[in-house]
């Protein structure tokens, strides 16, 4: 009875106590040689807690972030944000840390 009652208490525990994260950044991706903003630029966040994939809206503005749980392990909150547009060069930042205006060329 004791055995069932402490992993009950360990599974209660365990709930309370997993970490929720959140991975990604948003901006404005600006293109480098007329200064204008950019529509229709895919951005692919990865990372080993799944990936998002989106595009640029008509102002250039991207929003990419992925919530998860990583219970009560460490949580790996690296990722790679990758840019592309056919007829710009392709871009990768890896683990951007602030809100960003990229331009690409």
């Amino acid at each position: 009875m004791n055995r069932k009652r402490n992993l009950l208490a360990i599974l209660i525990l365990s709930i309370f106590i997993s970490c929720d994260k959140e991975v990604g950044i948003d901006g404005v991706v600006i293109d480098a040689s007329t200064g204008e903003r950019i529509t229709g630029v895919n951005v692919k966040m990865t990372s080993e807690q799944g990936n998002r994939e989106e595009l640029t809206n008509l102002i250039g503005y991207f929003n990419t972030y992925k919530s998860f749980s990583c219970g009560l392990g460490n949580c790996n909150n690296d990722f790679n944000v990758e840019f592309s547009k056919i007829g710009y060069k392709k871009q990768t930042l890896k683990n951007p840390d602030k809100d960003i205006y990229l331009e690409i060329e």
